[in-house]
C-alpha cells in the first residue's frame, strides 16, 4: 500500500484511495521546490529495476507524471526525474529524461511512444538502472535508453506536474524496487541503443526541419535543429 508510513517526504496534494496512491490535479501553478509535486519513497535503489503502473483519474486528458531515481540531498530534489507528458486527443506520449544537481538541470534524452488502451487502463513502466545507463520503457514498447552521469543510487520517487502545464490526478499503484531482469541487455549493448536512439532522433529532426523550411516555416525549422 502507498499511504504516509512508506513515504520520506511529500511535496504537494497526494491521498491513498483503495490502497493506491493518487495525486490531485495539478495546477500548473509554481510549488516550493519547483514545478511539480513529489512524493518521496523510502525506498532506495542501485543496480535495480524500478516499475508501477499508473492511470490518469479522468479519460482522454491531459497528464503528465514523473518518476524520481537516485533521490538525494537534503531536500530529495537531487537526482533524475523520468517524465511522461500526454495531451488531450493525441495518442503518442514525450518522454524525457532530466538530470538536477542543484541549480542545474541537463536534458539528456527524449523519445515519443504512442500510448494504447489496456484492458485495466493501467500503464506499466519500468526503469531499468544498470552501471551508467537507464533503460525506460512504457507497456513493452521500444524503450528510451539513456546515459548517466556515473553510478546513480538514492530514493526512488513518483512525481506530477510541470511549471505551466496542468494535469488530471493520476493513480499509481504496484511501485517495487526489484533485481534487473536476467535477460537485461549488457552494458555495451545498453551504450550501442543509446547512441542509435540520438543518432535517429538527429536525423528526424533535419528531415522536419527540411519539411519546414520548403513550406517557408523557417523558424520553427531552426527551432527543431537547436
Amino acid at each position: 500500500t502507498l499511504d504516509r508510513s512508506v513515504a520520506a517526504k511529500v511535496l504537494g496534494t497526494w491521498r491513498t484511495v483503495e490502497g493506491e496512491l493518487e495525486s490531485g490535479a495539478h495546477p500548473g501553478a509554481e510549488v516550493q521546490g519547483g514545478g511539480h509535486w513529489q512524493y518521496t519513497t523510502k525506498q532506495l535503489h542501485k543496480e535495480h529495476e524500478v516499475t508501477f503502473e499508473f492511470r490518469p483519474a479522468v479519460a482522454d486528458a491531459e497528464y503528465n507524471l514523473g518518476l524520481g531515481i537516485g533521490i538525494s540531498g537534503p531536500y530529495f530534489i537531487d537526482g533524475y526525474r523520468l517524465i511522461l507528458q500526454h495531451f488531450k486527443g493525441v495518442k503518442q506520449a514525450h518522454l524525457r529524461i532530466i538530470r538536477i544537481d542543484g541549480a542545474e538541470l541537463q536534458d539528456t534524452g527524449s523519445m515519443h511512444v504512442e500510448l494504447g488502451t489496456t484492458p485495466s487502463g493501467y500503464h506499466h513502466v519500468a526503469a531499468a538502472i544498470k552501471g551508467d545507463t537507464i533503460r525506460l520503457q512504457i507497456d513493452g514498447h521500444p524503450p528510451l535508453v539513456s546515459k548517466l552521469v556515473g553510478e546513480v543510487a538514492g530514493h526512488v520517487a513518483l512525481m506530477v506536474g510541470m511549471s505551466g502545464v496542468v494535469s488530471c490526478p493520476i493513480r499509481y499503484r504496484s511501485l517495487k524496487v526489484g533485481p534487473l531482469p536476467t535477460d537485461a541487455p549488457s552494458d555495451e549493448e545498453l551504450r550501442q541503443q543509446a547512441v542509435e536512439q540520438r543518432q535517429h532522433a538527429i536525423a528526424k529532426a533535419v528531415e522536419d526541419a527540411k519539411e519546414l523550411v520548403a513550406s517557408r516555416q523557417h523558424e520553427e525549422a531552426a527551432s527543431r535543429l537547436r
